[in-house]
C-alpha cells in the first residue's frame, strides 16, 4: 500500500494556481500601492535577489508557476489523496525564496504548487485575499502586515488572514566597509558615509534601528543612495566608506565585496543590540559566518528578521504538523538543496515570529524544542 498523505477537507472550495490568472485584475488592485515596494523590497546580489523580489509584474509571475514534487512521506489519519495541491507563495525564480519553496515542497507530505512572486508583500497580499495557502516572508514585513503598519499595509491590519508556522533562516542586517577606515563597530560609522540603496527599502528602517539603539545620529552618517549593483563598486572606489544591505548567507554581494577589495564586517552586538531585539520581536541575532568569505575569518555578529513559513488559517492543522514535522526530519535534504537552509533549526522554529501560531504547528513546536 502507498503511503498515505495528510487529507485536506474536499469540502472547502479551494483556489488552484489557474484561478490566480482569472483573479489577477483584482489582485493588482490591492497590490497597487505596493509597486513602489516592489524594487527596494529585494536586494540584488550578483544578479540574485535576496528576497525573492523583482519587478517583472504580477502577471509575469503568474504565468510561471512551476509544480514541484510532492514528497510521499507516511503519515497518519485518512487515505483520501489531495485533489489539488496547496500553493506556496515564494519570490523571483533566479531568488531565494523560489528555491527554498522547492526544497520545502520537495520533502512536504502533501502536494505544493510552487508560484514565484514579487516577494514578501505581495505573498502577504494573496494570503489575504486568498490566492495562496502557504507562503515565506520576512518577519519584519509580517509583523508590519499583522498590525497594519505603513509603507506597505497602512489602516489595513492582517491578522486575521495569516498564522505563523516557523521560521526557516535568518535574513540579517550586514555592514561592510573599507579595511582602510578602520570601522569594526557601529559607533565607527560617525562621520562616514553608508550606502542604502536608493528609495524605501527595508534595510533603511532595520539601519535606522541599529543607529537609535546605539544612540548615533542621523546627522552622524552621511547617507548615499547608489543603487544596490553598483555599491560594491562604490565600496571599493572610495564613493562610500561603507555599505549596509539585508541578506542570508551565502551572500552574492558580500562574496563580491570580499573579492574586489580588502574590507570588514560591522559587529552589532552587546546591550544596544539586546535591546534592540527586546523591543523589536521580528529581529533575531543572526552570525555572518567565519571562514565563508575572503577576509571574515572569525563570526561577525548581527541582527535582522527571518525567513518566515506562514500560512492562511484554513488549511487543517494536520496538513501544518504534517508538513512541519517533515522539515525537521528532513533537514539535511534541506541544507543540501539550498544553503540558506543549512541554518534551519527545528528547536527554533518560532524565532521572530510575530502573530497568532497555527493550531498545526504549536504541538510540532513544542516537540522540536522538546528534543
Amino acid at each position: 500500500m502507498p503511503p498515505s498523505r495528510i487529507t485536506i477537507p474536499t469540502t472547502k472550495e479551494r483556489t488552484h494556481p489557474t484561478m490566480i490568472r482569472s483573479s489577477l485584475l483584482a489582485l493588482a488592485v490591492a497590490l497597487a500601492p505596493l509597486a513602489a515596494a516592489a524594487q527596494s523590497d529585494g536586494l540584488v546580489a550578483d544578479g540574485l535577489v535576496a528576497d525573492g523580489l523583482a519587478a517583472d509584474g504580477v502577471a509575469a509571475a503568474a504565468d510561471q508557476t512551476v509544480p514541484a514534487a510532492a514528497g510521499e512521506t507516511a503519515t497518519p489519519a485518512d487515505e483520501t489523496v489531495v485533489e489539488g495541491p496547496l500553493v506556496l507563495a515564494t519570490g523571483d525564480p533566479q531568488g531565494i525564496y523560489f528555491p527554498v519553496g522547492r526544497a520545502i515542497a520537495a520533502v512536504s507530505p502533501v502536494p505544493i504548487e510552487v508560484i514565484p512572486t514579487t516577494g514578501s508583500t505581495e505573498n502577504l497580499v494573496r494570503l489575504g485575499v486568498g490566492e495562496a495557502d502557504l507562503a515565506i516572508a520576512q518577519t519584519d514585513r509580517l509583523r508590519q502586515y499583522v498590525v497594519g503598519l505603513p509603507p506597505y499595509f497602512d489602516g489595513a491590519p492582517g491578522a486575521e488572514h495569516v498564522r505563523v508556522v516557523a521560521a526557516l533562516f535568518p535574513e540579517p542586517l550586514v555592514i561592510l566597509a573599507r579595511a582602510d577606515e578602520g570601522i569594526a563597530v557601529v559607533e565607527d560609522l560617525i562621520g562616514h558615509r553608508v550606502n542604502l540603496g536608493p528609495g524605501r527599502n527595508p534595510t533603511g528602517r532595520l539601519f535606522g534601528l541599529v543607529l537609535d539603539a546605539y544612540s548615533v545620529g542621523d546627522d552622524d552618517i552621511e547617507i548615499a543612495a547608489v543603487p544596490l549593483s553598483e555599491q560594491v563598486e562604490a565600496l571599493c572606489g572610495g564613493l562610500v566608506d561603507a555599505i549596509a544591505f539585508v541578506a542570508a548567507h551565502p551572500s552574492g554581494t558580500v562574496f563580491q565585496a570580499a573579492n574586489a577589495c580588502a574590507m570588514t564586517a560591522v559587529r552589532i552586538d552587546g546591550p544596544p543590540a539586546e535591546r534592540l531585539m527586546d523591543e523589536n520581536g521580528d529581529l533575531a541575532a543572526a552570525t555572518i559566518p567565519g571562514g565563508l568569505y575572503p577576509g571574515i575569518e572569525e563570526p561577525v555578529a548581527t541582527v535582522g528578521p527571518m525567513a518566515a513559513l506562514i500560512a492562511s488559517p484554513e488549511v487543517p492543522a494536520s496538513v501544518i504538523a504534517g508538513i512541519l514535522a517533515a522539515l525537521a526530519d528532513h533537514q539535511p535534504d534541506l541544507a543540501a538543496a539550498h544553503p540558506s537552509l543549512e541554518a534551519f533549526s527545528a528547536a527554533a522554529m518560532d524565532t521572530a515570529l510575530t502573530g497568532e501560531v497555527h493550531p498545526g504547528a504549536v504541538a510540532a513546536l513544542a516537540d522540536a524544542q522538546g528534543e
